[in-house]
C-alpha cells in the first residue's frame, strides 16, 4: 500500500483496518485536519518517512500497530486526543505541539545516533514509557507536562534526559510488588533534583547530572 492510501482512508475513514501490511513512501503533511480518530492495526511496516507540519487532530491516534522504519517528525502540530506510538526504529521528533491527552510509546530499537525527542511541548497528559523496551536515548527538553511521567518498569538502555522541563509528577513502580522498577541502563541527564533523586533509587549505579546550566 502507498503511504498516500493510508492517509487518504485515514482522513476520510479514521480507522486504518488492514493488517500485516507493507506502507511504502514518504509522506509529508501540511495544515491537515482529521476530524476522525485514526488507528492502524497491529503488523503494519511503514518503510517511508513521515513529516506532520501545522496539522490538527480532534481525535485519538493509535499507531501502536505499526513498525516505523524511518524517522517521524511531527512540529506545530495540536492533538485533541491520545498520541500512541509504534515501535520505532530510528528518530521520533516532536516540537511544539499540544497533545491535550497524553502520549505512549510500544518500545524502539536500539539505534544510535537516533532517539526520541520531545522538545518545547505542551502535554495536559501523561507521557507514558511503561513497560516496554525503550532501546533509543530518551530527551524530553522544555516541555510542560501537566500530568505524570510514567516510566514504571520500563527499560531504557541509552541515555535519559529531562532538562528545563516542568513535570508535575514522576511514577514509577519500584515502590509496589510488582517489580524492580524502571531500568536505566545508561545516563540519566536532569536539572530537577526531585527528579534526579527518584531516579537514582530505581536503579544502582545511575549517574545523575545536577549541576546547574549557567544563565
Amino acid at each position: 500500500m502507498k503511504i498516500e492510501e493510508f492517509f487518504q482512508i485515514a482522513e476520510n475513514e479514521g480507522v486504518v483496518d488492514i493488517e500485516d501490511t507493507t506502507i511504502v513512501g514518504d509522506i509529508k503533511l501540511e495544515g491537515k485536519v482529521f476530524r476522525k480518530g485514526i488507528k492502524l492495526l497491529e503488523g503494519n511496516e511503514l518503510e517511508g518517512e513521515i513529516v506532520m507540519r501545522e496539522c490538527k487532530f480532534l481525535d485519538d491516534v493509535n499507531l501502536e500497530g505499526g513498525i516505523f522504519y524511518n524517522n517521524v517528525k511531527i512540529s506545530g502540530c495540536a492533538f485533541f486526543g491520545d498520541l500512541l506510538i509504534g515501535f520505532l526504529s530510528k528518530k521520533l521528533l516532536i516540537q511544539k505541539t499540544e497533545l491535550q491527552g497524553g502520549i505512549s510509546f510500544v518500545g524502539s530499537s536500539d539505534e544510535q545516533n537516533s532517539g526520541i525527542f520531545l522538545f518545547d511541548n505542551g502535554i495536559l497528559g501523561n507521557i507514558d514509557f511503561s513497560g516496554h523496551d525503550i532501546g533509543l536515548a530518551v530527551r524530553i527538553i522544555r516541555c510542560q507536562c501537566h500530568g505524570s511521567l510514567i516510566l514504571g518498569d520500563a527499560k531504557f538502555e541509552q541515555d535519559l534526559s529531562i532538562l528545563e522541563s516542568k513535570i508535575k509528577n514522576v511514577i514509577t513502580f519500584q515502590h509496589y510488588d510488582i517489580g524492580s522498577g524502571c531500568e536505566i541502563m545508561g545516563n540519566v541527564f536532569t536539572d530537577d533534583p526531585e527528579i534526579a533523586q527518584l531516579l537514582a533509587l530505581s536503579k544502582v549505579g545511575v549517574y545523575t547530572n545536577l549541576q546547574k546550566k549557567e544563565k
